[in-house]
């Protein structure tokens, strides 16, 4: 991984501090993340230089880590891997998002499985190891997914029954079940359930706020409803099936205006910015509404927008 100068130079002088600095300098790295997401003309290794220098330090100070210690930072590392898999790269690039995907399955499977953060904090662990699965899986041959599709979905359920496992980074595991059930690779072999998918989406929505294990270096307690992401597959649950009984162009619409004023959007589809995003998610919250966007564009939805 080829890094500029002064990066190279910062993680050589992270070495000589201590846990509290080293994590204070990975999270302001992170912070930084969306500084080049828009700029096609930088390379995919100039653009995710910040994230994956943030990457590194986590990883450093992990070993020194255990309980929900280790369980906070490995959440870090986890959310480090998907941004580095799903904003920076196409969905199309399956073949280069894939590898990052399994390395970040493997490494929740590994590093917070309950012989390393204890009985009580494997809320990171159901929500990272479903979310990198999923995306993996996305990436994946249809012979794969047919495979490993009803496993996963199985441990997402588990992940949703597990103490405090389903109010966790805003109802993350929530909504991993709505993408999953809602996923038109699922529908396409008749194993989705865009129904069920709605449901877990609204669940996603309704989460209290909770800062449990928070990956935020704000540490602000955020409910479901300041997750773009939770709308954003609520109205793929009533689009992506026009046999079903629920599916609502309208409904599909007022879900993205609501996302729309809920995160400040202003400008146009092609040439917007987001005003309103949570601190900590800004870089995240602009991911998720370039995706409603393309959404809107290929269901041809009117939001006047």
């Amino acid at each position: 991984m080829r890094m500029s100068a002064a990066l190279m130079a910062l993680l050589f002088s992270v070495q000589g501090m201590g846990y509290a600095a080293s994590l204070e300098e990975a999270d302001a790295l992170f912070e930084k993340r969306g500084e080049l997401f828009r700029d096609q003309a930088k390379s995919y290794e100039e653009r995710a230089e910040y994230t994956k220098a943030a990457l590194r330090i986590y990883k450093e100070l992990l070993p020194a880590t255990s309980g929900g210690e280790r369980a906070a930072i490995g959440a870090k590392i986890t959310r480090a891997y998907i941004y580095l898999g799903d904003a920076l790269l196409d969905e199309n690039d399956r073949g280069e998002r894939r590898p990052i995907f399994k390395e970040c399955q493997s490494f929740v499977e590994e590093e917070l499985n309950e012989a390393k953060v204890g009985p009580d904090h494997l809320q990171p662990y159901y929500y990272g190891r479903a979310a990198c699965w999923a995306f993996r899986l996305k990436a994946s041959s249809k012979l794969v997914q047919l495979a490993e599709r009803k496993a996963l979905e199985n441990f997402a359920y588990e992940g949703a029954d597990y103490l405090g496992g389903a109010e966790y980074f805003g109802g993350g595991i929530y909504r991993t079940i709505a993408g999953i059930r809602a996923s038109r690779s699922a529908i396409g072999i008749g194993a989705g359930n865009v129904e069920e998918a709605l449901e877990y989406a609204e669940r996603a929505l309704e989460t209290p706020e909770n800062d449990l294990y928070n990956e935020l270096p704000s540490g602000a307690a955020l409910s479901g409803a300041q997750y773009c992401e939770n709308y954003r597959y609520k109205a793929q649950a009533l689009m992506h099936d026009r046999s079903s009984p629920i599916y609502s162009p309208e409904e599909a619409t007022a879900v993205i205006l609501q996302a729309i004023d809920e995160f400040g959007v202003v400008g146009t589809k092609d040439s917007f910015e987001v005003t309103n995003a949570p601190e900590g998610l800004g870089p995240d919250t602009l991911l998720c509404m370039d995706k409603i966007f393309q959404f809107v564009d290929e269901f041809n939805l009117d939001i006047g927008f």
